[in-house]
């Protein structure tokens, strides 16, 4: 019974020994270890440097803990002490180092750097909210800067290029180096729509940009990469807060191309409009729609017109009038109208018209 005693206090006193005579002290001196080397690491590496012996250091910790510690707790409880000192302890001086902290990664475009920045902190926050905070600020001053330009402010498409870059960059940076995470993503909707929105000027340079495009560039290009651009542009319109402004501006510029036929394509305007539709529905884009409605009658009335025109002067010794007229439904187009019956026609051409209409 002596012997049972006995050997029944030892194994219930090896617990005890394990955590107050080894445990305790070999977590403490593995923090002191590693806030002494961390502080070290700091002075003397830039941040993507230091991540990178971070990284190395617990990836070598856990190595050992696998192999040499028995106890799972033990384990855990060591790589959360590393964990901290490494980078707990100096996350928001690693973000915002002025020299090589998340303002240089993001201009410098430091796609894995920013990646095994994400990867660390997410031990120590799952969230990864301190780098969100960061990334949204880097968009808004950028953002801001883009839109306060007085540069920009004469060059719409200058303007626009710009945000798209700027969108596109992030866009990448959140798919590969924040892996797609979403709350990543809301952060970056959320910053464009910040600055996109703090000046209605936006709106009218998207509707420029896009009135360039189609009146000039798409003749250079190819459908796909025409179809890019103008998927680019719904990107940014999606971010505007007041799309009617946009409308109102879209609707003059529209109204333009098709009554002075400088549009490139009939094709690519009506692939922009189904655009718009698909982002905001039907009523959006009724008075659009209407607009090319208009326009497609008109050329078949022209049409006729010159068949009845042409067996008219043959016939009655006609002087030439070369007439293209548009029909337009009063609330569609953008245009000033004072309410009379229609304009005043040279007594010829009135008395071709009148046959017209017979």
């Amino acid at each position: 019974n002596k012997s049972n005693s006995s050997s029944s206090s030892s194994s219930s006193s090896a617990p005890l020994l394990y955590d107050y005579e080894f445990e305790k002290h070999f977590i403490r001196e593995t923090r002191e270890f590693y806030q002494v080397e961390s502080e070290v690491f700091m002075t003397e590496n830039s941040v993507p440097e230091y991540l990178r012996k971070a990284q190395q250091r617990l990836s070598s910790e856990k190595e050992r803990a696998d192999s040499y510690i028995p106890k799972k707790c033990t384990r855990d409880l060591l790589m959360r002490t590393c964990e901290y000192e490494l980078l707990g302890r100096y996350q928001r001086t690693l973000i915002e180092h002025a020299r090589s902290g998340c303002t240089h990664m993001f201009g410098a475009h430091c796609v894995s750097d920013l990646e095994r920045m994400y990867r660390l902190f997410a031990r120590i926050d799952a969230q990864n909210g301190e780098l969100q905070k960061a990334m949204y600020a880097y968009i808004k001053t950028r953002g801001e800067s883009i839109v306060n330009d007085v540069d920009n402010a004469k060059n719409p498409e200058k303007f626009v290029a710009l945000v798209l870059e700027l969108r596109n960059k992030f866009e990448t940076i959140v798919a590969r180096s924040f892996l797609g995470d979403k709350s990543f993503m809301r952060k970056l909707k959320e910053a464009f729509e910040y600055f996109i929105n703090l000046d209605v000027r936006a709106a009218q340079y998207l509707s420029l940009y896009t009135d360039a495009l189609l009146r000039k560039h798409a003749n250079k290009m190819t459908d796909t990469e025409v179809q890019q651009k103008l998927d680019a542009v719904i990107t940014i319109f999606a971010y505007l807060s007041d799309k009617d402004i946009f409308e109102d501006f879209y609707k003059q510029h529209l109204a333009s191309r098709l009554l002075h036929t400088a549009s490139h394509s009939d094709h690519f305007e009506k692939a922009m409009i189904a655009k718009l539709k698909t982002e905001c529905g039907h009523q959006y884009t009724s008075k659009l729609e209407g607009m090319f409605k208009d326009v497609a009658q008109s050329r078949q009335i022209n049409e006729a017109w010159h068949q009845m025109y042409d067996a008219v002067s043959d016939a009655d010794n006609i002087d030439d009038v070369d007439l293209n007229a548009k029909v337009l439904t009063t609330g569609f187009w953008p245009l000033a109208y004072n309410g009379q019956n229609g304009c005043a026609l040279p007594p010829a051409l009135e008395r071709i018209c009148e046959k017209f209409k017979r």
